[in-house]
């Protein structure tokens, strides 16, 4: 954040490590996660924490927390998404209950498949350079038509499905790479508003993609049902496995 504090959020505890530090300290206990352990932290210094209970946000000043839930106008209290933008917005994806809008942190609006979206489950939203807000669903890639006020679809339509997106990373201003469960990586075209699906490296023995995550040197990396592989953009499909003890299932990433 912006003290130089790193967070770490387990399944339901939240871990911080000051500037400076050495080892991550137990901050508060949380409650449970629903499946992914998201962490959002606001522009004043809130944390959010998205879980089965709704919303949960820490006062850096008050050093307290409050829940937002359904009696506050959330849809629904199991949250799977969580993204804010630069109209200080906070989006919420749920399961099987679309995308909502906070507006300004004050007002709510909704989405559904019948504004458009090509499923009810949000697992991962993010906003590209042109501000073009994208989600991740469990049928494919969804972007905001800010003219139209819908969503429309890449890669949810009858017989095209790209499977459950689980997170998403842009690369430039034209080009990000998403993570499809179980069809693998997938590179999108934000401006043309096309895709393709790379797949899995034929000799890997990974076959569930979670997550992947772009750092400043232009190497992907993605965690898998077989632990964390990183590549380069320009050879997506060059595997190599990170130096890490355990091959084990790697669910999400942060960098």
């Amino acid at each position: 954040d912006g003290s130089g504090t790193v967070w770490l959020r387990s399944n339901n505890n939240l871990l911080r490590m000051t500037k400076g530090g050495r080892y991550f300290e137990s901050a508060s206990k949380t409650p449970q996660a629903y499946d992914l352990s998201l962490l959002f932290l606001g522009p004043k210094g809130e944390i959010y924490l998205p879980s089965r209970e709704g919303l949960w946000i820490h006062d850096p000043k008050q050093q307290s927390w409050r829940n937002v839930g359904v009696a506050n106008g959330l849809a629904a209290e199991p949250i799977t998404a969580i993204l804010g933008d630069h109209e200080e917005n906070l989006w919420i994806g749920f399961f099987g209950l679309g995308l909502m809008r906070w507006l300004g942190y004050e007002e709510w609006e909704g989405w559904t498949p019948q504004e458009g979206l090509n499923s009810g489950t949000v697992w991962t939203l993010m906003r590209d350079s042109r501000h073009t807000l994208w989600a991740g669903t469990d049928n494919g890639i969804n972007y905001f038509d800010e003219g139209s006020q819908r969503w429309r679809s890449l890669g949810g339509e009858p017989g095209k499905s790209i499977g459950r997106i689980m997170s998403m990373t842009a690369d430039g201003p034209n080009v990000f790479w998403a993570s499809s469960q179980n069809r693998g990586l997938v590179r999108v075209d934000s401006a043309a508003k096309s895709y393709a699906v790379l797949g899995f490296p034929k000799q890997s023995a990974a076959h569930q993609l979670f997550n992947v995550v772009l750092d400043r040197d232009s190497r992907l990396w993605l965690g898998t049902n077989n632990g964390v592989y990183q590549a380069r953009s320009s050879a997506p499909l060059d595997w190599i496995a990170a130096e890490i003890k355990r091959s084990e299932e790697v669910e999400m990433l942060y960098t």
